[in-house]
């Protein structure tokens, strides 16, 4: 069976190399050594320029969804966190709070914020809260067991409920607030 395919696979590539040469089909190569390397388009991707930390890479975003030109990023190393925060859409970024731990899941409407945090220990601070664009914190939910908080989903407006996905020990748990 594969000498078979292989001698139809010897007579295609034939075929089809005699196709270009004769100009019957048109071949594009690219310039490039790196073959993930590309040009940014109009409706492609581009840089804003930061938020950029020497201590690590942004790893985790949150845009503000009533105000979309604002977003938060956070920069993560050796159990850090740091959250820098744009209003123009990633021209500018600065830097606005910094934890001793690491933040796993980040979201945020109107200002408010809310991080969930990563292996949480009992009785420490799983999910905390800013109504201050980041600048102060409070915790809205202590853990129990060891927790993490993977991601964050806010009900549409009017509504102030907010549904996280988490960790606690080796199990899976959804965690619902109203408000």
């Amino acid at each position: 069976m594969f000498k078979k395919n292989h001698a139809y696979m010897g007579v295609l590539i034939a075929l089809f190399t005699i196709l270009i040469s004769l100009g019957m089909v048109q071949v594009s190569l690219s310039q490039s050594s790196n073959p993930l390397a590309f040009s940014p388009q109009a409706d492609e991707w581009s840089a804003t320029g930061g938020p950029w930390d020497p201590s690590g890479d942004a790893r985790l975003f949150a845009i503000d969804t009533e105000t979309p030109q604002t977003v938060y990023a956070v920069i993560e190393s050796s159990g850090i966190s740091t959250l820098y925060k744009t209003s123009d859409d990633g021209a500018t970024w600065s830097l606005v709070w910094m934890i001793n731990q690491q933040i796993s899941a980040l979201v945020g409407r109107g200002g408010i914020l809310y991080a969930g945090l990563n292996n949480a220990a009992p009785d420490s601070a799983a999910i905390i809260r800013s109504e201050d664009s980041g600048v102060t914190w409070v915790t809205v939910m202590t853990a129990t067991t060891t927790t993490t908080v993977n991601s964050f989903d806010l009900l549409s407006l009017p509504s102030g409920a907010i549904y996280a996905a988490a960790t606690e020990g080796d199990q899976g748990i959804v965690l619902y607030s109203p408000d």
